[in-house]
Protein backbone atom coordinates (compact mmCIF):
# COMPACT_ATOMS: atom_id res chain seq x y z
CA UNK A 1 0.00 0.00 0.00
CA UNK A 2 2.70 2.50 0.90
CA UNK A 3 4.60 1.76 -2.38
CA UNK A 4 1.66 3.08 -3.95
CA UNK A 5 1.30 5.81 -2.55
CA UNK A 6 4.71 6.34 -3.39
CA UNK A 7 4.54 5.64 -6.78
CA UNK A 8 1.50 8.06 -7.12
CA UNK A 9 3.05 10.83 -5.82
CA UNK A 10 6.02 10.26 -8.21
CA UNK A 11 3.69 10.62 -10.89
CA UNK A 12 2.09 13.59 -9.82
CA UNK A 13 5.37 15.94 -9.46
CA UNK A 14 5.96 14.58 -12.81
CA UNK A 15 2.91 15.99 -14.03
CA UNK A 16 3.58 19.46 -12.08
CA UNK A 17 7.39 20.28 -13.54
CA UNK A 18 5.98 18.92 -17.05
CA UNK A 19 2.72 21.54 -16.48
CA UNK A 20 5.32 24.43 -14.91
CA UNK A 21 7.55 23.86 -18.40
CA UNK A 22 4.77 24.36 -20.59
CA UNK A 23 3.69 27.58 -19.06
CA UNK A 24 7.30 29.20 -18.71
CA UNK A 25 7.45 28.40 -22.38
CA UNK A 26 4.24 29.90 -23.74
CA UNK A 27 5.01 32.91 -21.63
CA UNK A 28 8.32 33.54 -22.76
CA UNK A 29 6.71 32.76 -26.51
CA UNK A 30 4.31 35.75 -25.77
CA UNK A 31 6.95 38.32 -24.28
CA UNK A 32 9.21 37.73 -27.38
CA UNK A 33 5.87 38.02 -29.68
CA UNK A 34 4.99 41.48 -28.05
CA UNK A 35 8.55 42.60 -28.29
CA UNK A 36 8.79 41.94 -32.04
CA UNK A 37 5.42 43.87 -32.71
CA UNK A 38 6.28 46.86 -30.44
CA UNK A 39 9.34 47.31 -32.19
CA UNK A 40 7.68 47.08 -35.78
CA UNK A 41 4.99 49.70 -34.53
CA UNK A 42 8.10 52.03 -33.63
CA UNK A 43 9.97 51.47 -36.71
CA UNK A 44 6.73 51.99 -38.75
CA UNK A 45 6.19 55.16 -36.30
CA UNK A 46 9.39 56.22 -37.41
CA UNK A 47 8.71 56.19 -40.97
CA UNK A 48 5.93 57.73 -40.84
CA UNK A 49 7.36 60.66 -38.84
CA UNK A 50 10.37 60.73 -41.40
CA UNK A 51 7.82 61.34 -44.48
CA UNK A 52 5.87 63.77 -42.70
CA UNK A 53 8.63 66.18 -42.00
CA UNK A 54 9.98 65.68 -45.79
CA UNK A 55 6.76 66.59 -46.75
CA UNK A 56 6.18 69.40 -44.59
CA UNK A 57 9.87 70.47 -45.71
CA UNK A 58 9.21 70.45 -49.20
CA UNK A 59 5.94 72.39 -48.42
CA UNK A 60 7.75 75.12 -46.90
CA UNK A 61 10.31 75.13 -49.80
CA UNK A 62 7.22 75.41 -52.58
CA UNK A 63 5.63 78.42 -50.22
CA UNK A 64 9.03 80.09 -49.68
CA UNK A 65 9.43 80.12 -53.85
CA UNK A 66 5.99 81.00 -54.47
CA UNK A 67 6.83 84.13 -52.21
CA UNK A 68 9.18 85.87 -54.03
CA UNK A 69 7.88 88.05 -56.70
CA UNK A 70 9.91 90.07 -59.35
CA UNK A 71 8.60 93.28 -61.35
CA UNK A 72 10.12 95.68 -63.55
CA UNK A 73 9.16 99.29 -63.45
CA UNK A 74 9.38 103.08 -63.10
CA UNK A 75 9.93 104.96 -59.74
CA UNK A 76 6.91 107.37 -59.54
CA UNK A 77 8.02 108.56 -55.87
CA UNK A 78 10.64 107.77 -53.14
CA UNK A 79 9.46 108.12 -49.38
CA UNK A 80 12.74 106.97 -47.30
CA UNK A 81 13.25 103.65 -48.34
CA UNK A 82 9.94 102.90 -49.66
CA UNK A 83 9.71 103.31 -53.44
CA UNK A 84 6.32 103.96 -55.35
CA UNK A 85 6.88 101.46 -58.55
CA UNK A 86 4.89 101.89 -61.52
CA UNK A 87 4.48 98.00 -63.08
CA UNK A 88 3.76 96.56 -66.15
CA UNK A 89 -0.13 96.45 -66.82
CA UNK A 90 -0.74 100.26 -64.52
CA UNK A 91 -0.09 98.24 -61.24
CA UNK A 92 1.18 100.09 -58.89
CA UNK A 93 3.32 98.88 -56.00
CA UNK A 94 5.14 100.32 -52.46
CA UNK A 95 8.16 98.28 -51.59
CA UNK A 96 10.46 99.20 -49.34
CA UNK A 97 14.01 98.34 -50.02
CA UNK A 98 15.81 99.03 -46.98
CA UNK A 99 17.46 95.14 -46.76
CA UNK A 100 17.69 94.23 -50.31
CA UNK A 101 20.57 93.84 -52.08
CA UNK A 102 21.71 96.62 -54.55
CA UNK A 103 22.96 95.07 -57.98
CA UNK A 104 25.47 98.50 -58.11
CA UNK A 105 26.67 101.18 -56.71
CA UNK A 106 23.76 103.47 -57.73
CA UNK A 107 21.33 105.22 -55.26
CA UNK A 108 18.29 104.85 -56.76
CA UNK A 109 16.37 108.31 -58.30
CA UNK A 110 13.15 109.09 -59.46
CA UNK A 111 12.08 107.94 -63.21
CA UNK A 112 14.51 105.18 -63.24
CA UNK A 113 13.80 102.01 -64.48
CA UNK A 114 14.30 99.29 -62.27
CA UNK A 115 13.54 95.59 -61.60
CA UNK A 116 12.95 94.26 -57.90
CA UNK A 117 12.37 90.84 -56.29
CA UNK A 118 10.10 91.30 -53.18
CA UNK A 119 8.13 89.05 -51.11
CA UNK A 120 4.48 89.03 -52.48
CA UNK A 121 2.90 89.22 -49.25
CA UNK A 122 -0.84 91.23 -48.45
CA UNK A 123 0.86 93.90 -46.07
CA UNK A 124 0.64 97.26 -48.20
CA UNK A 125 4.49 97.74 -48.47
CA UNK A 126 6.41 94.56 -49.23
CA UNK A 127 10.03 93.97 -48.60
CA UNK A 128 12.34 94.15 -51.39
CA UNK A 129 14.74 90.99 -51.74
CA UNK A 130 17.18 92.67 -54.13
CA UNK A 131 16.86 95.42 -57.14
CA UNK A 132 18.73 96.43 -59.97
CA UNK A 133 18.66 99.67 -61.85
CA UNK A 134 18.11 99.19 -65.26
CA UNK A 135 17.73 103.06 -66.48
CA UNK A 136 18.99 105.36 -64.31
CA UNK A 137 17.28 108.91 -65.02
CA UNK A 138 20.55 110.88 -63.03
CA UNK A 139 22.51 109.11 -65.24
CA UNK A 140 20.48 109.74 -68.48
CA UNK A 141 20.24 113.54 -67.39
CA UNK A 142 17.90 114.64 -70.06
CA UNK A 143 14.32 114.08 -68.43
CA UNK A 144 12.88 115.44 -65.88
CA UNK A 145 10.75 113.50 -64.02
CA UNK A 146 7.22 112.58 -64.65
CA UNK A 147 3.95 111.46 -62.78
CA UNK A 148 1.52 109.58 -64.37
CA UNK A 149 -1.77 109.13 -63.35
CA UNK A 150 -5.31 110.17 -63.19
CA UNK A 151 -6.48 113.78 -62.98
CA UNK A 152 -8.35 114.29 -59.48
CA UNK A 153 -8.96 118.62 -59.56
CA UNK A 154 -7.96 121.25 -62.06
CA UNK A 155 -8.46 124.96 -61.39
CA UNK A 156 -7.24 127.58 -64.06
CA UNK A 157 -3.40 127.38 -62.71
CA UNK A 158 -3.73 123.90 -60.51
CA UNK A 159 -3.77 120.54 -61.12
CA UNK A 160 -4.36 117.45 -58.71
CA UNK A 161 -2.93 114.40 -59.98
CA UNK A 162 -3.63 110.62 -58.71
CA UNK A 163 -0.95 108.78 -58.92
CA UNK A 164 -1.53 104.82 -59.39
CA UNK A 165 0.13 104.18 -55.43
CA UNK A 166 -3.21 106.33 -54.50
CA UNK A 167 -1.41 109.14 -53.17
CA UNK A 168 -2.59 112.32 -54.90
CA UNK A 169 -0.42 115.27 -55.74
CA UNK A 170 -1.06 118.92 -56.21
CA UNK A 171 1.09 121.23 -59.02
CA UNK A 172 1.06 124.94 -60.56
CA UNK A 173 0.46 124.68 -63.85
CA UNK A 174 1.30 128.46 -64.56
CA UNK A 175 4.28 127.95 -66.73
CA UNK A 176 3.69 124.42 -68.40
CA UNK A 177 3.03 122.98 -71.41
CA UNK A 178 -0.33 122.16 -71.70
CA UNK A 179 -0.96 119.52 -74.43
CA UNK A 180 -4.54 118.60 -73.97
CA UNK A 181 -6.43 118.52 -77.14
CA UNK A 182 -9.50 120.25 -77.74
CA UNK A 183 -10.87 118.60 -74.28
CA UNK A 184 -8.59 120.26 -72.00
CA UNK A 185 -8.26 119.02 -68.77
CA UNK A 186 -10.97 116.32 -67.76
CA UNK A 187 -11.15 115.07 -64.53
CA UNK A 188 -10.94 111.43 -64.57
CA UNK A 189 -9.12 110.87 -67.64
CA UNK A 190 -5.19 109.93 -67.55
CA UNK A 191 -2.38 112.27 -67.56
CA UNK A 192 1.18 112.48 -67.22
CA UNK A 193 2.88 115.69 -65.79
CA UNK A 194 6.59 116.83 -66.16
CA UNK A 195 7.73 118.44 -63.04
CA UNK A 196 10.64 120.06 -61.37
CA UNK A 197 12.65 118.78 -59.06
CA UNK A 198 11.31 116.41 -56.41
CA UNK A 199 7.63 115.35 -56.15
CA UNK A 200 5.64 117.44 -53.91
CA UNK A 201 4.34 116.31 -49.88
CA UNK A 202 0.76 116.69 -48.75
CA UNK A 203 -0.55 119.75 -50.02
CA UNK A 204 2.42 121.36 -51.06
CA UNK A 205 2.58 122.41 -54.62
CA UNK A 206 5.24 121.44 -57.02
CA UNK A 207 5.99 122.87 -60.37
CA UNK A 208 4.64 121.27 -63.81
CA UNK A 209 6.06 121.84 -67.02
CA UNK A 210 4.31 119.68 -69.14
CA UNK A 211 0.99 118.35 -68.79
CA UNK A 212 -0.25 116.04 -71.18
CA UNK A 213 -3.86 114.22 -71.50
CA UNK A 214 -4.16 110.93 -72.82
CA UNK A 215 -6.17 112.17 -75.45
CA UNK A 216 -3.82 114.49 -77.03
CA UNK A 217 -0.52 111.76 -76.21
CA UNK A 218 -0.48 111.44 -79.61
CA UNK A 219 -0.08 114.93 -81.04
CA UNK A 220 2.76 116.24 -82.82
CA UNK A 221 3.43 118.91 -79.81
CA UNK A 222 3.65 115.97 -77.10
CA UNK A 223 7.18 115.17 -78.74
CA UNK A 224 8.93 118.26 -77.94
CA UNK A 225 9.38 120.51 -75.02
CA UNK A 226 8.44 124.01 -74.60
CA UNK A 227 8.99 127.42 -72.29
CA UNK A 228 7.22 130.65 -72.67
CA UNK A 229 8.42 133.49 -70.96
CA UNK A 230 10.29 137.12 -71.10
CA UNK A 231 14.24 136.74 -72.52
CA UNK A 232 16.66 138.09 -69.81
CA UNK A 233 19.44 137.79 -72.20
CA UNK A 234 21.36 136.03 -74.89
CA UNK A 235 25.00 135.90 -76.35
CA UNK A 236 26.58 133.17 -78.72
CA UNK A 237 26.75 130.65 -75.49
CA UNK A 238 23.46 131.16 -73.32
CA UNK A 239 20.26 132.11 -72.96
CA UNK A 240 18.39 133.45 -70.02
CA UNK A 241 14.21 132.99 -69.88
CA UNK A 242 12.30 134.51 -66.97
CA UNK A 243 8.82 132.81 -66.53
CA UNK A 244 5.67 134.83 -65.09
CA UNK A 245 6.19 133.19 -62.00
CA UNK A 246 9.53 135.36 -61.78
CA UNK A 247 12.19 132.05 -62.16
CA UNK A 248 14.96 132.10 -64.53
CA UNK A 249 15.55 128.44 -66.66
CA UNK A 250 19.36 129.14 -68.93
CA UNK A 251 19.58 127.44 -71.83
CA UNK A 252 22.60 126.41 -73.80
CA UNK A 253 22.76 128.69 -77.14
CA UNK A 254 25.92 128.08 -79.03
CA UNK A 255 24.81 128.40 -82.41
CA UNK A 256 21.14 128.46 -82.33
CA UNK A 257 20.49 132.34 -82.55
CA UNK A 258 22.01 135.44 -83.09
CA UNK A 259 22.02 137.93 -80.27
CA UNK A 260 21.08 140.83 -82.15
CA UNK A 261 17.87 139.65 -83.56
CA UNK A 262 16.40 139.28 -80.27
CA UNK A 263 15.40 142.25 -77.72
CA UNK A 264 15.80 141.98 -73.84
CA UNK A 265 12.35 141.31 -72.53
CA UNK A 266 11.13 140.39 -75.70
CA UNK A 267 8.37 137.37 -75.13
CA UNK A 268 9.98 134.61 -76.60
CA UNK A 269 8.95 130.59 -76.14
CA UNK A 270 12.16 128.08 -76.99
CA UNK A 271 12.07 124.25 -77.63
CA UNK A 272 14.74 122.73 -76.17
CA UNK A 273 16.16 119.29 -74.99
CA UNK A 274 17.52 118.29 -71.46
CA UNK A 275 16.78 118.65 -67.98
CA UNK A 276 15.42 121.95 -66.46
CA UNK A 277 16.31 120.21 -62.96
CA UNK A 278 19.20 118.51 -63.88
CA UNK A 279 20.05 122.38 -65.43
CA UNK A 280 21.05 120.91 -68.59
CA UNK A 281 18.65 122.15 -71.14
CA UNK A 282 20.07 122.73 -74.77
CA UNK A 283 18.00 125.28 -76.58
CA UNK A 284 16.84 124.40 -80.28
CA UNK A 285 14.50 126.76 -81.31
CA UNK A 286 13.45 130.79 -80.47
CA UNK A 287 9.97 131.76 -81.56
CA UNK A 288 8.92 135.40 -80.45
CA UNK A 289 5.32 135.73 -79.80
CA UNK A 290 2.78 138.58 -78.94
CA UNK A 291 1.90 139.46 -74.94
CA UNK A 292 -1.20 138.14 -74.88
CA UNK A 293 -0.43 134.56 -76.51
CA UNK A 294 2.01 134.15 -73.15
Amino acid sequence: MRKQYLILAAACLTIGITACGNSSTQSTTAQTSAETEASQDASEGTERTDETETEGSLAAEETEEAAEKTVTGRVDGIDGTVLSISGQNDIAYQIDIADAEAGGSLEVGQGDQIQIVFTDSDEEVKTALSYDILTSAQLEGDQDPILSGVVADASMNTIAVEAESGNTYHFSTAIAQMVTGDGGIVIGENVDVTYLGELPAGEEEGLALRVITEEASGDAEATYKTLTGSLVSLDEETLVLETDDGRQFTFAAAGVADPEDYAEGAAITVTYHGSLTNENAELEEIEEVQQEEI
